[in-house]
């Protein structure tokens, strides 16, 4: 007979239309079967009589569960011996009809568990690893005696995923379950621990530009259990949160998390706050750029992080959004270096950020930031000219290094282009130094040479001085004897 199939995801038939029978859906059991095929199609007999006991799949008998005359039947599979496939069989009283396409019984596999950590008030989802696990009818979890709640809709023949529910405790999880129709599976050897419930106790820093992503460091305990925590900030008397970003855990202690853009939100406010304010004018810029908006985070279904002012009372938790730093281009797209250090102008500069938050390219090498003040960023170049590039490497196409300022993960500034214009000392070559080393060696050799010829000679010298001298005194000691004896 001859029938079109339907997919449903990657290499996986859902179900395929025939002449005669119709539809099968599943096409594919485990082998302890259980698996409740429905078939629909047309001349599936006047009465349920007419197929009770007339089902097969190939050899093997499927238990009519649920009859409609002559178009639908429900049927619940048998064991089969091992893996196989065949075709549906369904018999009438005109004889029996024979699908062309084939029922696969299947040996389904267990693998693995990720992750193997997650908060006692649930919510964590586990994907389980292993083969055929996306055939069957019916599919459930469980860790222990604790229901996992699979998403069979983003099952594949590789992977499934479940929702952990609520544990009364940490808990240490001795098995985890896969029930498939009438297959069970067990993964055991402490697959899943259910922990203590993470708990927030220091945000920091707790300012922000508008546009968001400057790093907001989280301190507490038991973070490492949240695959995937998200910081959300939201206005106290509003039901919708205003923006949520994902954070990355560092350990059990630490995670971090950019802070979210709220540019829609904040310019709204501030007009609102504008027209409302009456204060005086000298004090109208300070305060229409702050507002501050409530933190909380959304770990699994950990309630208590959900609102930090009730359940963390000792917790500062507003995040004060100003206005973004804006930096000032070079007076026409250029300006020279001399040395020393380069300044870049702005406003807004340091409201809600410090040296770390910035980033300053020259081409594509660093310029390091030392100062961030008001309205100036100071830096150090590097000492030779970087290449004429952007900060990825593309070329600027004048062969000058463009400057480049980031703020946080959003914010990106384009400052114009650097000329090098530095006094460098003359650089000796390597065979110069040599040389002169070399000359002066020999230099110096030939003079210790010479002063020793000179001492030596001298020595000489002074000696024979003192031979002549008592000489003379010996002579003339020798007249005055004999002139006495005269």
């Amino acid at each position: 007979m001859v029938g079109s199939c339907s997919i449903e995801g990657p290499g996986t038939v859902s179900s395929c239309s025939l002449e005669g029978p119709g539809t099968i859906k599943p096409l594919s059991g485990p082998v302890e079967g259980g698996t409740l095929v429905t078939i629909e199609g047309s001349n599936l007999g006047l009465k349920e009589d007419d197929v009770k006991g007339k089902i097969r799949i190939g050899e093997t008998p499927c238990e009519l569960i649920h009859y409609e005359v002559s178009v639908r039947i429900v049927c619940r599979t048998g064991p089969s011996e091992g893996e196989t496939e065949a075709s549906v069989i369904v018999g009438n009283e005109a004889g029996y009809t024979e699908s062309s396409v084939h029922f696969s019984y299947k040996d389904i596999q267990l693998v693995g568990v990720f992750p193997q950590l997650g908060p006692q008030s649930g919510g964590t989802q586990l994907a389980i690893t292993g083969q055929y696990l996306n055939i069957g009818s019916t599919i459930t979890a469980y860790l222990d005696d604790l229901p996992c709640f699979v998403n069979s809709t983003q099952a594949s023949s590789s992977r499934l995923t479940c929702i952990t529910s609520r544990s009364g405790g940490p808990h240490r999880v001795r098995k985890l379950t896969l029930c498939i129709d009438g297959a069970n599976r067990t993964l055991e050897g402490n697959p899943f621990n259910y922990t203590m419930d993470p708990t927030i106790m220091e945000i920091k820093p707790l300012k922000s530009f508008v546009s968001g992503g400057r790093m907001i460091t989280v301190h507490g305990t038991n973070l490492d259990t949240i695959l995937k925590p998200e910081m959300v900030v939201y206005i106290n008397d509003e039901l919708t949160p205003t923006n949520k970003t994902v954070c990355t855990v560092l350990n059990t202690a630490q995670m971090e998390c950019p802070s979210p853009p709220v540019n829609g939100k904040f310019h709204q406010w501030s007009r609102v706050r504008r027209s409302e304010q009456k204060t005086p004018r000298s004090l109208q810029k300070y305060q229409e750029t702050q507002m501050a908006l409530q933190i909380s985070f959304i770990m699994d279904s950990v309630e208590a992080v959900k609102d930090l002012e009730k359940h963390f009372q000792n917790l500062r938790s507003q995040l004060i959004y100003v206005e973004d730093p804006r930096f000032l281009q070079f007076p026409n797209q250029m300006k020279l270096y001399k040395g020393d250090t380069l300044v870049i102008e702005g406003e807004n500069l340091n409201l809600a950020s410090d040296e770390t938050d910035v980033n300053v390219t020259i081409g594509t090498c660093s310029c390091n930031v030392t100062s961030l003040a008001l309205t100036q960023l100071v830096c150090i170049p590097p000492e030779v000219q970087p290449t004429g590039t952007n900060e990825i490497g593309f070329s600027t196409g004048n062969n000058l290094p463009l400057v480049v300022v980031r703020v946080g993960q959003h914010l990106r500034f384009s400052i114009g282009y650097l000329r090098y214009e530095v006094i460098k000392p003359y650089n000796f070559p390597p065979e110069a130094i040599a040389g002169i080393t070399v000359g002066a060696t020999i230099f110096i050799v030939l003079f210790v040479i010479v002063l020793v010829v000179y001492r030596r000679k001298s020595t000489q010298a002074e000696r024979e001085y003192k031979r002549i001298q008592i000489q003379m005194d010996t002579l003339e000691s020798n007249v005055r004897s004999e002139c006495k004896q005269g």
